[in-house]
């Protein structure tokens, strides 16, 4: 129990930083738009946590994201991403200019980010 709080809690720490872009992000992934992260696992091949999140990847290089959690209600949260190299580079927690790079497997409208220590499971919702 105190993992799963522990990993959820890391999670919403990726997002704290609220900042803004000012350059257009060249789409070549295909993720600008609105996302449904369902699920995250230590390893990609491993057991998924259930988890109920909404992320919006704009093009102005933000990425907005609301976590829902029946123990912590709502997180909202705002950072930045850039696409470099097939790959997302956004914006780590509370240190500014940072960057964690996460690999995109995308196919039609679901994606899988790999990012260090975590992998996220996504739907498009638009």
């Amino acid at each position: 129990m105190i993992k799963k709080i522990t990993i959820l809690t890391l999670t919403s720490l990726l997002f704290i930083s609220t900042a803004n872009a000012q350059e257009t992000v060249k789409d070549t992934l295909g993720v600008v738009g609105k996302w449904k992260v369902w699920a995250e696992s230590a390893a990609k091949n491993k057991e998924k946590k259930m988890i109920d999140n909404l992320w919006e990847f704009k093009t102005d290089g933000v990425l907005h994201a609301v976590s829902t959690d029946p123990r912590t209600k709502t997180l909202d949260l705002t950072t930045k991403y850039y696409i470099e190299n097939g790959a997302i580079m956004k914006e780590r927690a509370g240190r500014p200019g940072k960057f964690d790079r996460c690999t995109v497997e995308k196919q039609d409208a679901e994606m899988i980010l790999g990012c260090p220590g975590l992998y996220l499971f996504m739907k498009k919702t638009n």
